[in-house]
């Protein structure tokens, strides 16, 4: 009697499975599929419908295993492969930035190099110029004592002046015309920079060679000599900021942030002509 009741209990609970809820038999998989319009979405359907397609075509075995575990795993394949298109997607607009930026630079080192390379350049004006916080006497006065400690010509005086540029007061220093003098060597001495990214610098009999880039529209880097005669400020790499640049005139800011502290902008301030 008992084994009569388990029977019908087990027939009664197999009856009572319906579509998702059944085991995978090919035989019986179209009713199946009828049978989970009404538990499951029109998407899951068609989602698990392919999914078994694709095993099926390729020989895997399906049966024994529950529809529902078959829907799981064809949305987690699902899944995966949309994170997948995700990844492509965004390397495929990371490498379409990084070519615009690189197209732009190349844009920017031509326009630059056009102006800037093979010509003489000779120094007109220098000057040293250091930031201040509050335009008020005593941090001017404070800033034309740091600029006259800067000032490495022996006798020579600064004329002072008070600067704005990018949102940013400056007290500026500029040297008299016997160190402008002093510079060009009597208009012997002469930068010149080169398309292949390289210049030549010379003073007086030194002729030293260095490396250029361009970083920006407005900035250009410069790589020294370790061991340069010429900057008394030597550092491997000089930022020079482009103030102005036109046929004949190149006015820069170079920065010297290091001499003091990286709080502090302190630059010098050279306005070359074209020989």
């Amino acid at each position: 009697m008992k084994k009569v009741v388990v029977i019908i209990m087990v027939v009664m609970f197999l009856s009572c499975e319906k579509g998702i809820h059944k085991t995978y038999t090919k035989t019986s998989k179209a009713k199946d599929f009828t049978e989970m319009s009404s538990q499951i979405s029109d998407e899951d359907k068609n989602l698990l419908e392919k999914y078994i397609e694709d095993k099926e075509s390729k020989n895997e075995v399906l049966e024994g295993t529950i529809y529902a575990q078959l829907l799981k795993e064809a949305k987690d394949k699902e899944a995966k492969i949309q994170e997948e298109l995700v990844l492509i997607k965004e390397r495929e607009e990371r490498q379409k930035r990084e070519k615009e930026k690189a197209e732009k630079k190349k844009l920017e080192s031509e326009a630059i190099a056009a102006i800037l390379c093979n010509k003489k350049w000779k120094i007109k004006e220098y000057a040293l110029q250091l930031e201040i916080q509050e335009n008020s006497t005593e941090n001017i006065e404070l800033a034309q004592k740091v600029l006259d400690r800067a000032m490495f010509i022996k006798d020579s005086k600064l004329a002072y002046s008070i600067v704005y540029d990018d949102n940013k007061t400056y007290v500026r220093g500029k040297v008299d015309e016997r160190v402008t003098k002093f510079f060009n060597g009597n208009n012997k001495n002469w930068k010149q920079y080169y398309e292949d990214g390289t210049y030549v610098e010379k003073s007086g009999n030194i002729e030293e060679k260095g490396t250029w880039e361009v970083v920006n529209s407005e900035m250009i880097k410069e790589l020294r000599p370790a061991e340069s005669n010429i900057r008394i400020r030597r550092k491997k790499y000089t930022y020079v900021k482009i103030k102005e640049l036109n046929n004949n005139v190149f006015q820069f800011f170079e920065g010297e942030t290091a001499m003091y502290n990286s709080e502090v902008d302190f630059n010098t301030v050279v306005l070359m002509t074209a020989k």
